[in-house]
């Protein structure tokens, strides 16, 4: 009986069993990953732009190239992952990208390099749907699991400029070649561990079935449709702050703790701010199941407009700690954006749903990183930040709506 007890007890403050966590740490790892890859390029765009003999707008554009075929890959993505299951799709984005991140690292012309990163880009685009609707899926409790599954993310986010810098720095000239192999052959050691594990695609369907409209939301497709468009906005924001941070880091921290090499610098400093977000990452996790969702989301949200605002005019140490609570904030709120969408949507169209949320958020803000460097050629790169507020504000105010007509029932109830 005492040991009964004690497996009940253990159950209650630990309800995630060893399976799951296995799943969690490894689907986190792959998100790790994911932000690896997409975050490379804008680490080292300094280095690359003296080594290519380009301007940062035109740079600005070839990590476009890369998020958008990121961003809107996730449609086929979503529909792959319940038709065909998610392992077989993680596998190939495993694989596919980390040949593409080595093909990167020999290539000699600006051409081939706007390909590689395109490839790079469609590859890391299949991750985000499987993965995220695998964790909903075999997790019981959905928000700590995208909350641990967001650290990941977070992880790699912020690690990503600071490892990409740190390996770039063996060699002025050659240097970020040095990076994109190392990262390529992290990316095969995580596909290995995925290879050896057991999973049930319980969200998979037949392949006869159809998933859309009919099957996509639950209830109303309103809500979904609402959230979508704050999707795309605090995608464009995301895009615009990840791509320029480094550099901007790089240009406005001077003197005492931030002398050093510019390349290196503005990796490190960029690495400790969005480590942060990856404590954001398990607060957000964590509130999941406290609060009414879209409210949570809509304030975590609007606190970072007056911190970007400020991003754009402070400098050293006020600029470090500004975009370290930024950071945080922001990143709070995607894991309760990600249980929104599982909210929102019906578990047989789980995938698709995840799909058509990443494609819109990263797809069509995938043009922030074209639209920030030009702002930045024109205004200085300081300016980027406050069209950046502006578009989160509006994302807040849509959310906000999204909340009253749930609350007073001017869309349809969702099905349990």
């Amino acid at each position: 009986m005492g040991r009964l007890h004690i497996i009940y007890r253990n159950h209650l403050l630990d309800p995630m069993n060893k399976r799951e966590k296995w799943i969690v740490f490894l689907m986190a790892s792959c998100h790790t990953m994911v932000h690896f890859y997409e975050q490379i390029f804008p680490a080292l765009f300094v280095t690359m732009v003296a080594y290519f003999h380009i301007q940062i707008s035109t740079a600005g554009w070839m990590q476009t190239l890369l998020a958008m075929a990121f961003g809107f890959g996730g449609l086929p993505a979503g529909y792959l992952a319940d038709r065909i299951g998610s392992k077989r799709l993680i596998m190939v984005y495993l694989l596919g990208a980390a040949f593409s991140c080595i093909f990167i690292s020999t290539v000699h012309s600006v051409a081939a390099l706007a390909i590689g990163l395109a490839a790079m880009g469609a590859f890391i685009s299949l991750y985000h749907p499987a993965g995220t609707a695998l964790v909903t899926m075999q997790v019981k409790e959905v928000g700590k699991g995208l909350g641990y599954h967001g650290m990941g993310g977070g992880m790699g986010v912020a690690v990503a400029p600071g490892l990409a810098a740190l390996l770039a720095a063996v060699s002025v000239k050659y240097g970020w070649r040095v990076s994109f192999v190392v990262f390529g052959a992290l990316g095969l050691l995580v596909a290995a561990g995925v290879a050896a594990l057991k999973v049930s695609d319980t969200h998979s369907v037949n392949a006869n079935s159809r998933f859309w409209p009919e099957h996509l939301a639950r209830g109303s497709p309103k809500p979904l449709v609402l959230f979508l468009c704050v999707g795309v906005l605090v995608g464009f924001c995301y895009r615009g702050v990840m791509t320029y941070l480094p550099t901007y880091f790089s240009q406005n921290l001077n003197g005492g703790i931030f002398a050093g090499h510019n390349v290196l610098k503005g990796g490190m400093f960029a690495t400790v701010t969005l480590l942060v977000g990856v404590l954001g990452q398990f607060v957000g996790g964590y509130l999941c199941g406290r609060y009414k969702l879209e409210k949570l989301f809509a304030v975590l949200m609007i606190i970072t407009v007056p911190l970007l605002l400020l991003m754009a005019v402070l400098s050293n140490i006020t600029l470090l700690i500004t975009a370290m609570l930024f950071a945080f904030f922001h990143f709070s709120a995607q894991p309760v954006g990600n249980s929104l969408v599982a909210e929102y949507t019906d578990a047989r169209g789980r995938g698709l749903g995840y799909g058509l949320y990443f494609s819109t958020a990263f797809g069509f803000g995938s043009l922030a990183s074209g639209f920030s460097g030009t702002v930045a050629e024109h205004y200085g790169l300081n300016m980027v930040f406050v069209p950046l507020a502006g578009v989160i504000f509006i994302g807040v105010v849509i959310t906000l709506y999204l909340a009253r007509i749930r609350e007073t029932g001017n869309c349809s109830t969702l099905d349990a």
